[in-house]
């Protein structure tokens, strides 16, 4: 879902501005929809009279898919942040992961647009550990399955 605008500014007395992290919006619902969507929405000023919004509204676009699974294998594993004169292997080296999101989104997802990494400082020195890898994934998709989900590394 996208909103704009993204910030608005919030004027009044410092004493209220100190209390206030966010700007709500009236209430609506987007259940069951099939197409597309958008809209404004009123904003809700917490202190009417008393504070000023520079936006009374904001503009809502939804854009509705279809959900969708998409495996992809082969994802590189990095090791980041290994010493100087330390050299590692990463056991497997590789990893695959299950992706959840819109038809249209996860169709152009590639391996290339996956990251995953462990943090060599996570590794106990001497010590074979299980790790888990950290992996960022693009917005609007979620990441449901990992295998494996934990990797050793092995100083040559």
């Amino acid at each position: 879902m996208e909103i704009l605008p993204v910030e608005i500014t919030v004027s009044g007395p410092g004493i209220l501005l100190d209390e206030i992290n966010s700007v709500k919006t009236e209430k609506f619902s987007l259940i069951n929809l099939e197409t597309n969507v958008s809209g404004n929405l009123e904003l809700v000023n917490a202190y009417p009279g008393r504070i000023v919004l520079s936006s009374k509204t904001v503009e809502y676009k939804a854009n509705i898919q279809t959900l969708g699974e998409k495996y992809l294998e082969d994802i590189p594993v990095q090791v980041t942040n290994i010493p100087v004169n330390v050299k590692v292997s990463l056991i497997p080296s590789t990893l695959s992961v299950k992706i959840i999101g819109g038809v249209d989104i996860i169709s152009n997802i590639e391996r290339k647009d996956i990251l995953a990494y462990i943090d060599f400082q996570q590794f106990q020195s001497g010590n074979v550990v299980d790790l888990p890898p950290v992996i960022k994934i693009p917005d609007d998709i979620t990441l449901s399955d990992i295998y494996p989900e934990t990797f050793q590394i092995k100083i040559k």
